[in-house]
């Protein structure tokens, strides 16, 4: 005691502290700004202020260096043979499940619920309980068709969403387009499904799920245009 340094692990070294998860890293800095404010970081996050959301945004997009992702595929990566195997498997993934997360209006994708094999570029996406557009309905509604933020861009390659990505969207919209009447057969089948997180029995179920057979239909439609 006395030396005024910080504790130090068995070899004498100041230990390593645990990074903070994404978003423990956008709830603080939120609370910074909302205490800045003279406002309760308690408050529930509806009655955040959108600039508030907005700067906060910023500064973690600001932070969070663009190759992050496509960093860590190259140096998971024997040879660039593997490399670019590796890349085109990635972009593949990410490809198909825009489209398929787009056409039944899946929400809810944070980093707990996209996941990336780094030593294959396979991407797998986790937890579908909020689909049908329910993102449409939480606190903060979710409008984004689906997630491609710049770190996911950066790890498409040179072409960017310009090149395969942009190929495989277009083949995998044909593939659900030729095939439509299966697809609804499937996303109705879903929509009636009683193990769903319904809110409410009764009126209110019945008004969900006119509500997800009019999601179906929409996005369907939206499938369909430009045949």
């Amino acid at each position: 005691g006395g030396s005024g340094r910080g504790p130090k692990d068995g070899n004498g070294a100041a230990p390593v502290l645990p990074a903070l998860r994404p978003s423990e890293q956008y709830q603080a800095k939120v609370s910074e700004q909302l205490r800045a404010r003279g406002l309760d970081p308690a408050l529930p996050r509806s009655a955040w202020p959108h600039d508030v959301l907005l700067k906060v945004f910023a500064e973690l997009e600001r932070e969070t260096p663009a190759d992050l992702l496509s960093r860590e595929l190259w140096q998971c990566s024997a040879s660039a043979a593997e490399w670019v195997q590796k890349r085109r498997r990635f972009v593949s993934d990410v490809a198909l499940m825009s489209m398929v997360g787009y056409v039944v209006g899946l929400g809810d994708r944070h980093l707990d619920n996209i996941l990336v094999h780094a030593a294959s570029g396979s991407v797998l996406h986790i937890d579908y309980n909020v689909c049908f557009d329910k993102g449409l309905k939480l606190r903060i509604p979710e409008r984004v068709p689906f997630r491609l933020t710049h770190v996911i861009e950066a790890a498409l390659g040179v072409t960017g969403v310009d090149g395969p990505f942009r190929h495989t969207c277009e083949r995998v919209m044909g593939a659900l387009r030729s095939n439509r009447e299966m697809v609804l057969l499937l996303l109705e089948a879903f929509a009636y499904d009683p193990i769903l997180d319904w809110v409410e029995p009764g009126a209110e179920e019945r008004r969900e799920r006119r509500g997800v057979e009019h999601a179906v239909a929409l996005r369907l439609l939206a499938s369909r245009v430009g045949e």
